[in-house]
């Protein structure tokens, strides 16, 4: 149970008052202001002892989707491709808020990382969006990395986000397509460009600090239920406050929260892309649509030839090596916040 009062910030003030940024300097925070330099701590890893043994790899890797598309905003982020095969950096732009509070920031509201090609979010949105509301989760900012979950589906006794441990990995996708900004004259012309060209990529990561099942009273005060697991870390005040769910809780009071390890997690800056392209389903009027062919990476992560809509599966050891040699490979400034697949040698 927490008592203590806390100034409750919005999303907006997080990001505003982070001085704090990852740059390309072996993935330490390094401050905007100063260019002082704060290195990763050194935790336990549980994965490190693992690997160290020789032993089979004994953590959980989750792939969940995040970001916008055609479900919610109705049309995907921008990745600037280079190459065939079409990954490099990439705008995280969040979901739309369907029940917006004046704490709920908008795209005009939260800058872009990207400046090249534009310095707010409602530069890669169309002109009757700029001003929406954004379900800002997951959360990568200020050194904080929160994601939650307030499904029924999700709170159920053995829903797949609970069974999460301290040291596991959550790898977060989601849709992009190639910027063209041409193709946002109107939602046609986007929709009709992005349709031919999205593909799956992975954006992000937290390895799991710990996880909470939160409920809010009508007061704020926040309870706790108890988990079946018995490895559920820790997960600070502040991820549970700042979470997009906490700001929602008129709605919904009971929530789960995973706080990733601030050394351990991060946004990337190029996107890691999973699926090939887009096909037409086989099968009857009722299986009429679109999936996609999935890549050699997306095959060694997923088991399966194509892609299937709203997938979160587990990954097992092999796609988790597969992944993470992947995400080394096109992210070496987060190369240290991962674990070392690789280091299996007996003590």
């Amino acid at each position: 149970m927490e008592n203590s009062p806390e100034p409750i910030l919005s999303v907006l003030d997080v990001v505003k008052e982070s001085s704090w940024q990852t740059k390309a300097n072996g993935g330490h925070a390094e401050s905007a202001e100063t260019g002082t330099t704060r290195k990763p701590s050194i935790l336990p890893d549980r994965t490190a002892l693992i690997e160290n043994s020789g032993d089979s790899l004994d953590i959980k890797a989750f792939l969940i989707p995040m970001a916008a598309d055609t479900s919610n905003l109705g049309y995907v982020g921008p990745v600037f491709a280079k190459g065939r095969e079409k990954e490099g950096p990439f705008e995280y732009l969040p979901i739309k808020e369907d029940n917006p509070s004046h704490s709920d920031p908008t795209y005009e509201d939260l800058p872009a990382i990207n400046h090249e090609y534009g310095k707010k979010l409602s530069c890669f949105v169309l002109q009757q969006d700029r001003a929406a509301h954004v379900h800002y989760d997951p959360m990568f900012t200020k050194n904080l990395y929160t994601y939650g979950e307030g499904s029924k589906a999700a709170l159920k006794t053995k829903g797949r986000l609970k069974e999460l441990k301290t040291n596991d990995l959550i790898f977060f996708w989601c849709s992009l397509a190639p910027y063209k900004p041409s193709a946002y004259k109107n939602r046609s012309t986007l929709n009709d460009y992005q349709s031919r060209f999205t593909n799956k990529y992975v954006v992000g990561f937290f390895t799991v600090r710990g996880i909470r099942h939160v409920t809010v009273g009508r007061n704020g005060k926040i309870r706790y239920k108890k988990l079946d697991n018995k490895e559920t870390g820790n997960v600070s005040i502040m991820a549970i406050r700042k979470n997009q769910h906490f700001l929602d809780r008129a709605r919904k009071p009971e929530f789960l929260v995973v706080e990733g390890n601030p050394d351990r997690s991060a946004l990337l800056q190029n996107a890691i892309r999973l699926t090939e392209r887009k096909i037409k389903t086989a099968g009857g009027k009722k299986r009429k649509g679109w999936t996609y062919k999935l890549n050699k990476l997306g095959q060694e992560v997923l088991k399966r030839p194509s892609y299937t809509r709203g997938i979160r599966t587990n990954i097992d050891e092999d796609g988790i090596k597969a992944l993470i040699s992947a995400i080394r490979k096109k992210n070496k400034e987060v190369a240290d916040r991962l674990p070392d697949m690789q280091t299996r040698s007996t003590l």
